[in-house]
């Protein structure tokens, strides 16, 4: 790749997570001398390196929409009209995009994906309420978010026998979540950029952004780069930039739960995602990766010291164990190889 200084561009792009080497790739489709940099000294550097690599919509989009209503003002009721709002370009974004995926770019890309079996487990009368919750928003939303199967005991562990044995009912949906490697997505994406003349400086930590005429000067660690766009994709850290570019009215929220991945020796014991009913800030999830099974069992929790705050503490990862254990019995805490906090970003 080309790591040149680049002193003059159409375009700076900030950030070379998910988000910034995708507006990259698509830019490099165009007449436009686009520059992109990261502050690390490779792509994925932040929160692309430490995610669950879950690309969804359907059936585990209303259940983002129950767990991340912790961040609406209290009293925000669990309706469709006040979790999902169409007209919304994010909204709109997300359906098209999961499409696009869908369609093709990861064969252009040459990444690996497949589709994950998603299984929403209830077990009790609790869970049983929430998953009707899921039920009521999916048919509220319509289209796909409605497309899924209401299972019974019998039909759950003819698909996934090795969870909670005292499940008694479920919603599945077998195409609504793409499991990828996350680093190996933005490898890819930075690379086809680069190969179509999208310039990428590494190590180049943004330190300012100056005005000079109706052009800009991004000040980086790596030299300025003068330029007429600036497009933040920043993630945690677009605060921060928004704030050396002047006129931020707005504040971002960062909430984290603990991420725990097991051994590869456990590859069969579970097909695909299996959860738990979301509640707000509570999520509890056992998913089945390419070789290693990966949990995201916990609380939402606000993070001490903004997005960089990814270490595990022992008692909050066997506390997440236990949950993920209520799921598929058969894991234990010997299965550990590694943990951290993943951050999500509001």
């Amino acid at each position: 790749m080309n790591t040149q200084r680049v002193r003059e561009a159409d375009v700076v792009i900030i950030g070379a997570g998910i988000t910034g080497t995708a507006i990259a790739r698509e830019l490099s489709r165009y007449d436009v001398e686009a520059v992109l940099v990261e502050k690390g000294g490779e792509v994925a550097y932040g929160a692309s390196k430490a995610t669950l690599g879950q690309i969804y919509t359907g059936l585990n989009m209303v259940g983002s929409m129950v767990l991340k209503s912790v961040v609406l003002p209290p009293g925000t009721p669990l309706t469709a009209s006040a979790l999902h709002d169409p007209t919304k370009m994010m909204t709109k974004w997300c359906d098209e995009g999961f499409k696009d995926w869908d369609q093709g770019a990861f064969d252009e890309l040459d990444v690996r994906h497949r589709y994950s079996p998603l299984l929403v487990l209830a077990k009790d009368e609790d869970q049983i309420k929430d998953i009707e919750t899921y039920v009521r928003l999916g048919e509220s939303v319509g289209g796909i978010y409605a497309d899924f199967e209401r299972l019974d005991r019998q039909a759950i562990l003819a698909l996934e026998p090795n969870v909670n044995p005292e499940v008694v009912t479920g919603l599945y949906a077998e195409n609504h979540l793409i499991d990828i490697f996350p680093q190996e997505l933005v490898i890819a994406l930075s690379e086809n950029a680069a190969q179509n003349g999208v310039k990428l400086c590494l190590n180049a930590e943004v330190t300012g952004i100056v005005q000079k005429g109706e052009r800009r000067v991004v000040q980086t660690k790596n030299g300025p780069i003068e330029t007429e766009f600036i497009i933040n994709a920043a993630g945690g850290w677009a605060d921060r930039i928004a704030d050396m570019a002047g006129g931020r009215d707005w504040e971002l929220q960062y909430n984290k739960t603990p991420i725990i991945i097991l051994d590869r020796r456990l590859k069969g014991l579970i097909n695909g995602t299996v959860r738990w009913p979301n509640k707000p800030g509570e999520i509890q999830l056992v998913q089945a990766r390419e070789d290693n099974i990966v949990i995201d069992c916990g609380y939402y929790e606000p993070t001490q010291g903004g997005p960089a705050d990814t270490g595990s503490i022992a008692e909050i990862t066997r506390q997440s164990m236990a949950m993920a254990k209520t799921l598929v019995p058969a894991i234990s805490e010997d299965d550990i190889i590694s943990s951290f906090n993943a951050v999500r970003v509001f």
